[in-house]
């Protein structure tokens, strides 16, 4: 279904979706027990759209990834619903198909690079290495290195290109995943807690490289994160993971300054306020994100939450549509229709 959309600079436009995914279900069997990481997970991404998937460590943010990258882990695999992109199939997708998107028209720069990259191949032989997988060859391979090294803000790419990935810092290592996942230029990147492992000062030069090559290119970006501070000034939408569920969604101004699910709100209440003189202790969510077999029935946060009602830990949470966004829940913040 072609849908309507406010693009960037607010200009309307339709455009099918880049990646949609429809009551997807990644569930892991473990002998005759098959217990659900993600549960019905619905999200859309236009062209061009910048999408931040926020949540606690658990809430099932990367399994959502890694399900739409075909790189789930053994006994892991989609049970249910549609991955769909660029018009494929993902679920289902034999490999050898699977590799012909994957790095081409669908990148993934992920938290650690230090892990993601070969240590023992230098830092061109790698970018080179997927261009070539994806059919490049002769002069133009190594044109390309070069110039995505550059784009990236990498100075003398020349020499970068010949460096082990241990002869280079933290921020660099991550400036090389960014390029690799440009270097074909996909449709759709998505950034899995790509700056966590930086300091604050690395942290911002990459969210403005960030934000610079997407005004140049117009790529759709996905990214992950804990940090809900961060995601507020990167995105235009904003989707909130917990439980494996997304329980709110929508544009990130009306999410963070207006949260109608309970998760959301604590969430929110947890932020400190830079602003404030105010030296009192935090507020902090009681317990921690549930186990698999707590969250197969019922809202996955009716244990940590001081609102919650009986169908909460009976029923799944109701669903509902307020002015372009989407919540899940039973005892809404006051205010939600």
């Amino acid at each position: 279904m072609t849908a309507t959309y406010e693009a960037p600079g607010g200009v309307a436009a339709k455009a099918e979706p880049v990646l949609r995914l429809e009551e997807l279900t990644t569930s892991v069997s473990d002998r005759a027990e098959t217990r659900h990481l993600i549960q019905a997970v619905t999200l859309e991404v236009k062209p061009g759209e910048k999408v931040g998937v926020v949540g606690e460590s658990g809430s099932g943010k990367s399994i959502t990834m890694l399900s739409i990258m075909g790189l789930l882990p053994p006994k892991v695999a989609i049970t249910s619903g549609r991955a769909v992109f660029g018009g494929v199939e993902l679920s289902g997708l034999q490999e050898r198909d699977y590799r012909r998107i994957r790095g081409s028209r669908l990148a993934m720069v992920y938290q650690d690079p230090m892990s993601a990259l070969n240590p023992v191949m230098r830092i061109g032989h790698q970018i080179a290495e997927g261009l070539r997988a994806h059919g490049a060859g002769g002069p133009e391979v190594e044109a390309t290195v070069l110039r995505v090294l550059g784009e990236v803000g990498i100075p003398d790419p020349h020499r970068i290109a010949q460096c082990y990935p241990h002869q280079l810092s933290g921020g660099m290592r991550q400036r090389v995943m960014i390029a690799m996942a440009l270097a074909m230029e996909p449709e759709l990147i998505i950034f899995d807690e790509a700056t966590t492992a930086l300091d604050v000062t690395i942290q911002a030069q990459i969210l403005t490289l960030v934000r610079r090559l997407h005004a140049a290119r117009n790529t759709a970006i996905v990214w992950v994160t804990h940090d809900l501070a961060l995601v507020s000034n990167l995105v235009d939408r904003i989707v909130v993971m917990y439980g494996g569920r997304i329980v709110e969604q929508g544009p990130v101004g009306q999410v963070l300054g207006s949260p109608r699910h309970r998760y959301t709100a604590a969430l929110l209440g947890a932020l400190p306020d830079h602003r404030s003189t105010d030296r009192r202790r935090l507020s902090q969510i009681p317990g921690g994100p549930p186990k698999l077999e707590e969250v197969q029935t019922g809202c996955p946060f009716r244990t940590r939450c001081d609102h919650a009602v009986a169908a909460c830990h009976t029923m799944p949470p109701a669903g509902y549509d307020d002015g372009g966004r989407s919540y899940a829940c039973w005892a809404p913040v006051e205010g939600a229709p």
